[in-house]
């Protein structure tokens, strides 16, 4: 489960070059969604690692509408990737677990 807080703004450009104020629209909500990710890490030593990491977070589409009637649609995603080195103390055997 993932949980964002989204500000989806759009307008509609007159001919193409400006934006009217009553071309804006904004919708700001909380937004609850899902996530799915994967990853791997890799032992350089006892007390080394590098990871690489993948998260995929979905939260759906949103509509809003402006003063003008135009409507637009908000496809609500996050997507990361993360990299990293890891120092484990006192060395010994990993052991990861992970949570999403």
């Amino acid at each position: 489960m993932a949980f964002a807080n989204i500000r989806n703004t759009a307008a509609d450009l007159n001919s193409g070059t400006t934006i009217d104020p009553n071309d804006l629209t904004e919708l700001n909500k909380t937004h609850i969604g899902w996530a799915a990710g994967t990853g791997i890490e890799y032992g350089l030593s006892s007390s080394w690692s590098v990871k690489l990491e993948y998260l995929y977070m979905g939260f759906g589409k949103d509509s809003s509408t402006n003063k003008s009637h135009d409507i637009f649609t908000h496809r609500n995603s996050v997507q990361t990737i993360k990299a990293g080195l890891n120092w484990r103390f006192g060395g010994g055997p990993a052991i990861a677990m992970a949570y999403e």
